[in-house]
């Protein structure tokens, strides 16, 4: 009966398990680049887009009553709103000073070596999400599609997300399997090695959890130090 579970039950077990895991993982990573394919695709679309379109725009002389300039401030102003973040400081400042000169300062002296400075800067991340988005997978290009040995390649891609799937399955079993046998074997050793080793990861994530957590203490701290839950402090002293 031992032989039978060793032989056959254990293994078909193991590779069961490790497929499942190896779902999983495959599912984590799937659902964590959908989340930065989303919020690339943000960036790109209401932020880096309008960014450079409508800082050249308001840089155009004003044409009957003004409203193009009025348009134009206020697209900017609704992209830079929500995403200012997204910018370094200086180039932060130069898309300010356009505003400036567009709306209050008319007078203000824009450097445009610096103004350009800047939206080659919007630029080069307009093309780096470009990339990231459409152009790293030829899947997005009509004329790769188009090409005869284009659907070749395509064969030739998903061989390959295949033996990449088949190679970690293989990873995961052997993994599993090598546990298995050490606690069957009764190998103290290589369960403790084994067990150290599977718990490496989760202190590692404890670890940076605490670590996060402290920082947020700290900044509580830091932030209520003057502030009401500070004076609610005080005054429960002094009632007490």
């Amino acid at each position: 009966m031992m032989e039978i579970l060793k032989v056959l039950v254990a293994p078909i077990l193991v590779a069961l398990v490790s497929w499942l895991v190896k779902d999983y993982m495959f599912a984590q990573q799937k659902a964590k680049q959908d989340l930065l394919r989303n919020e690339w695709l943000r960036r790109l679309t209401t932020f880096w887009s309008p960014l450079f379109l409508w800082s050249g725009m308001v840089l155009f002389p004003k044409h009957g009553d003004g409203h193009n300039i009025e348009k134009a401030v206020s697209e900017l102003t609704t992209a830079l709103a929500g995403n200012a973040h997204l910018l370094p400081i200086k180039h932060y400042y130069v898309i300010m000073s356009l505003i400036e000169k567009a709306t209050v300062l008319p007078e203000k002296d824009l450097d445009l070596s610096v103004v350009n400075d800047t939206r080659a800067y919007v630029y080069r991340q307009i093309e780096i999400l470009n990339y990231l988005l459409y152009k790293r997978d030829n899947s997005f290009d009509p004329l790769t599609n188009a090409e005869f040995i284009g659907s070749p390649l395509a064969l030739v891609r998903a061989a390959a997300n295949t033996t990449l799937h088949l190679l970690t399955w293989g990873l995961l079993a052997g993994f599993l399997y090598l546990g298995y046998f050490f606690l069957s074997e009764g190998n103290l050793f290589g369960s403790i090695l084994y067990s150290f080793i599977l718990i490496l990861p989760l202190w590692a994530d404890a670890e940076k959890r605490i670590e996060m957590r402290r920082e947020t203490v700290n900044h509580r701290a830091g932030r209520n130090k003057y502030g009401l839950l500070a004076m609610l402090r005080w005054g429960k002293k002094k009632l007490a």
